[in-house]
């Protein structure tokens, strides 16, 4: 369900922008009359994929691994801002505001995608830079680098479910395919091989093991 609205939300926010930056063009070519006309025809499209877009947000807000962090927070006042400047710019006509709406668009998509609020890089890079020198001991490691990339979807313990992560406790995934699952991440999870060496992929991967209720047959 997660992923599907991940989906809608992206979609409807996608249809939503292209809506407005049309309309900014028409405002910035000076075409008054074509901006009136091509707001009146699309103001049900727009209110449709507009009410969309902030009703599967704020069930993402709820729902993800990063809720009540600043950058999801800001994310959300973010995209309520737009909508509210968006109007303001239209109605007052006002070129500057319009301008200014698509840079914070722009801004709010970066941030959606590296989950900090500098964009400068990922949150999987500002957490592994959080940590100073892993051990050399694979459970060690393994856990550490659990706990800083894994936790926040599927729990300290793997009983938890946030952003649409399965419980590992129940996970019936071989030995052989997890290695490949953290390197390439199925779905909502990232992918986190550009990220991690194959030593700490199999730390990882031995780390999540020990969650299984029962033994498995197939880990070396």
């Amino acid at each position: 369900m997660f992923t599907g609205i991940t989906h809608t939300h992206v979609a409807a926010s996608v249809i939503f922008f292209l809506l407005y930056l049309i309309k900014t063009i028409l405002l910035l070519a000076n075409q008054y009359e074509a901006l009136q006309s091509f707001s009146r025809r699309t103001r049900i499209v727009e209110g449709i994929f507009g009410g969309l877009m902030l009703l599967t947000g704020i069930y993402l807000y709820f729902t993800s691994a990063f809720a009540g962090q600043m950058w999801l927070t800001i994310k959300i006042a973010g995209v309520l801002l737009f909508v509210f400047l968006g109007v303001t710019s239209f109605r007052k006509r006002n070129k500057l505001l319009a301008v200014f709406n698509l840079f914070l668009f722009f801004y709010l998509f970066v941030i959606s995608r590296t989950k900090t609020l500098t964009g400068k890089e990922t949150w999987i890079e500002e957490r592994l830079g959080q940590l100073h020198q892993l051990p050399a001991d694979p459970a060690a490691r393994g856990k550490i680098l659990y706990t800083q990339l894994c936790a926040p979807c599927h729990g300290a313990d793997g009983m938890a479910t946030r952003s649409g992560a399965k419980k590992l406790t129940e996970s019936e995934v071989s030995f052989f395919q997890i290695p490949e699952i953290i390197r390439q991440g199925p779905k909502t999870m990232p992918a986190f091989g550009p990220y991690l060496s194959e030593e700490d992929i199999q730390a990882v991967t031995q780390y999540v093991l020990t969650f299984r209720q029962t033994p498995t047959n197939d880990a070396p």
